[in-house]
Parts: structure tokens; sequence; C-alpha cells
């Protein structure tokens, strides 16, 4: 598996609208909220932003009360890593250049992907999104994803 970089830190957040103003303003970054069916099925508000020049996806990720019981990416647990701090790092994503041989790969290591999201079009103008997540339990106890995507400047 070719990893090219960190594509992603995800963050959650006890106040999206906090959080936004100043990680925006401390990393000059433009978040865009993301909408849609999904989202609200799920019970959560995510932000995005992009830094151009490192090509660094920042998602921010807040738990909509009532909370729903549903995985990935279980509002549930997001709300316990925020009950006594603003924000938590919640996962990485790796950057890779083929996702169907990391998920070959992966497995050969013993890492079990157990959700993969397919988007045409995904935030910030990002087509073609392919995100394999794994099992926790496998990657000791942190979230991580391995993502691939064509970047809002190609064509």
């Amino acid at each position: 598996m070719k990893i090219e970089g960190i594509d992603r830190v995800v963050l959650v957040v006890k106040d999206m609208d906090k959080a936004v103003e100043l990680v925006s303003k401390l990393l000059e970054i433009d978040f865009e909220e993301e909408r849609g069916p999904l989202l609200d099925e799920v019970g959560i508000r995510v932000s995005v932003g992009y830094h151009k020049k490192t090509k660094l996806l920042v998602e921010m990720m807040q738990p909509v009360y009532p909370l729903k019981d549903v995985k990935p990416p279980d509002p549930i647990a997001m709300a316990k890593a925020v009950e006594h701090v603003d924000a938590a790092v919640w996962a990485i994503a790796f950057r890779v250049k083929d996702t169907e041989e990391s998920a070959a790969d992966l497995e050969s290591k013993g890492i079990r992907v157990v959700h993969k999201v397919e988007m045409p079009q995904g935030p910030i103008g990002i087509t073609n999104w392919v995100e394999l997540i794994t099992n926790k339990e496998d990657t000791l106890g942190v979230n991580m994803a391995f993502v691939s995507y064509k970047e809002p400047t190609e064509k």
C-alpha cells in the first residue's frame, strides 16, 4: 500500500460554530458545512475545510442531540469524547493512490475494513471519493481511514 501522506484530521467538537471560528482563524482555512439526509439520519453536523497549500483536509463533527445509536460514525461515542473538553481528535485519514490495493494490503496485515464510503461528489469540490474505514480494534484503538479522490483543482 502506498500512503501518499496524511489526508485529513477529524475533530469531534462540542460547539461547531465556536470551533469553526477558532480553527478557520488559526489555520486560515474556510469551512463549508455539509448538509444532507445522511447527516440528518446519523445525527451529526459536519464542517470541512481544505488547506490549499498543504492539501490537508480538516473535518469537524458535532453530535446532534438527541443522540442516535448509529455506526459509523457513532454520535454516542463522539459525545463521550467531548464530555469534559471542547474538542478531541477523532480520527486520522491517510491518502492513498488506490483503495482496492490498500484494502487487500490492510487485510493481509490483519486490519479489517468495516465500512467503505463512495461519493461521486464529495465536499468542497472533491470528486471520486472512496474511503475505507478500519476496525479500530485492529489499529491500537485509533480511528483510521484510507482515502483516495480527485482534488478540486484536478481536471
